[in-house]
């Protein structure tokens, strides 16, 4: 049986009432990344990645296309996009 210390969540996610410190450039790339206009292509610019099947990870790039429909769907609550996949 695999016990709690060995699992992802321990590396993943922090413990609970634990403090921790972050320098000043996370702290500026935490407000670009919760600006409600500029936030959500901040955060895909700088820290969404991809697995590419040869290049390995790689910084995700959207075409025109996907960055409309993202700002679309940050914009409007209810949004149905007919695409094939």
């Amino acid at each position: 049986m695999i016990g709690a210390k060995n699992t992802l969540d321990t590396v993943l996610v922090k413990a609970p009432h634990r403090r921790e410190t972050y320098s000043e450039s996370e702290l500026e790339d935490f407000a670009k990344c919760a600006d409600p206009v500029t936030g959500p292509m901040h955060f895909m610019d700088n820290f969404f990645y991809i697995q590419h099947p040869t290049r390995g990870k790689m910084l995700y790039h959207p075409f025109e296309y996907q960055k409309r429909l993202i700002n679309n769907y940050h914009q409007n609550r209810f949004s149905i996009s007919l695409m094939p996949r």
